[in-house]
């Protein structure tokens, strides 16, 4: 997943108030998962650690509501994998339509960056 390859290691122990302190509205969510899962299939806990690594100001429960919308509409594949330290755990990985929606993700949010970084440009020379 990609919190490896931003060289972060993170505990599972995450209180739900770090978890709440991210800065980007839940709106994000949907590109964010998809763009988590483009790594390498996830757990929900997984991904949740992954989201507040992007900054997403996380609600568990919307986490996994936000999973099984995706899996409903045919981006996401999920499926039970065994666990050694308890329940079988679910585990979720981009669809064909799921990889074409983390590209059109990407996209979304590189234009939302380009946006935003003109909106602070402009604003740097108002002052």
């Amino acid at each position: 997943m990609l919190r490896h390859a931003l060289g972060t290691n993170t505990s599972t122990a995450m209180t739900v108030t770090a978890m709440a302190e991210g800065v980007l509205p839940r709106s994000y969510l949907r590109p964010l998962l998809l763009i988590a899962l483009g790594g390498a299939p996830g757990h929900g806990y997984d991904l949740i650690e992954e989201l507040i690594l992007f900054g997403l100001n996380v609600d568990l429960a919307g986490v996994y509501r936000m999973l099984r919308t995706l899996e409903f509409d045919g981006f996401v594949d999920a499926s039970w994998e065994p666990s050694s330290f308890g329940p079988p755990r679910r585990v979720y990985e981009l669809s064909a339509t799921g990889i074409v929606a983390r590209s059109a993700a990407l996209a979304e949010l590189t234009a939302a960056r380009d946006c935003l970084d003109r909106v602070i440009a402009a604003s740097e020379v108002v002052r």
